[in-house]
């Protein structure tokens, strides 16, 4: 026994004391990472972005889901703050065409750490960047593994920030990236794709919507949907749900028999016990995110409201949780739950 307590004391974070974040430990630990990011030499650029990586990381996974967001959001904004990000980004796009074998790793350690720092404010700062289309025509480059998965989730990221940036995306091949990669066998590039395309048609308009129905990306979510994995499949189940709530789409969004399957996935789930299988969902989601899924309560899709019920539900079993069952009463969600 106490060889178990002493492993478990190893494995506990110094920065949370007393069942709750430590800013100030936390704070001391992230700066130490940007310390050596921020340095000319190439071995402490890169030991600083895997601690970063590792620190973030550590966070997120947190089985209490309010200490791992608190920490979470806490390190996301020190990186931008302190312009590390900034520092990150141009490590991240070289201009070297000649790129050496360290180089190449320097970079993947920069993008693989940006993308588990890209919350809504340090995801708005890339867009604004102008180093941001070179990190799109990167993210679009997959001459390896790494580098498809690296790619992926950065697309799963930025297909959050604007329709406009979607627009973009997509007229860059963004999206065609995305369901190329949905070929492969890889775990985590699946979930990456899965997640874009969900995040496409969430934060899309409804040109991107029909963008993404002319390039066809419906009949990419149908294998999706037949997923073994539970995160995979609800994003694509969400995704195509998105899409059927356009009355005008609607009959283009049948044609690939992905709305067929939303119905009797929902018949199988319990939103208390869903969120234990799917991690992606398992810290909640924000305010802004409910608020573009509360008009499929509302939708003529059957399978679309039922699906939009059901995340209220889940999210309502995390928020109790995690102690924040408050949840802010928009006009739009008012609206739609009287209607119902």
């Amino acid at each position: 026994m106490a060889t178990d307590k002493r492993k478990s004391d190893c494995c506990y974070p110094s920065w949370l004391k007393g069942g709750e974040v430590d800013s100030r430990a936390l704070k001391r630990e992230a700066e130490i990472c940007f310390r050596l990011i921020k340095s000319e030499v190439v071995s402490k650029q890169k030991e600083g972005l895997g601690n970063l990586h590792d620190l973030i990381t550590l966070s997120w996974s947190l089985e209490d889901t309010r200490l791992a967001r608190d920490a979470a959001d806490l390190i996301c904004d020190l990186t931008r703050t302190s312009n590390t990000l900034e520092r990150m980004l141009s490590l991240a796009v070289s201009s070297d065409e000649k790129e050496s074998k360290e180089d190449e790793d320097l970079r993947l350690k920069s993008l693989t750490a940006i993308e588990q720092i890209m919350v809504a404010e340090n995801r708005q700062y890339i867009a604004n960047h102008h180093l941001f289309p070179s990190l799109v025509s990167f993210a679009s480059l997959s001459t390896s593994l790494e580098r498809m998965r690296c790619g992926t989730g950065i697309y799963e990221n930025l297909f959050k920030v604007s329709p406009p940036v979607s627009l973009q995306l997509i007229e860059s091949g963004g999206l065609q990236t995305v369901m190329l990669c949905c070929r492969e066998n890889d775990s985590s590039v699946i979930q990456h794709c899965a997640a874009a395309l969900a995040n496409c048609a969430l934060y899309g308009s409804p040109k991107v919507h029909r963008e993404m129905l002319s390039k066809s990306a419906d009949h990419w979510l149908f294998p999706l949907a037949f997923s073994r994995d539970s995160a995979v499949k609800y994003y694509a189940l969400i995704a195509i749900c998105l899409l059927a709530a356009d009355q005008e789409l609607l009959p283009l969004v049948k044609r690939s028999g992905t709305l067929e399957l939303v119905i009797p996935f929902l018949r199988l789930q319990d939103p208390l016990e869903f969120p234990k299988t799917c991690p992606n969902h398992a810290h909640g989601r924000t305010a802004s995110w409910l608020e573009r899924v509360t008009p499929l309560l509302t939708c003529s899709s059957e399978e679309a409201q039922s699906l939009a019920a059901f995340h209220f539900a889940m999210e309502a079993c995390i928020k109790q949780k995690q102690n924040r069952l408050k949840l802010e009463a928009t006009p739009t969600l008012i609206k739609a739950f009287l209607t119902l």
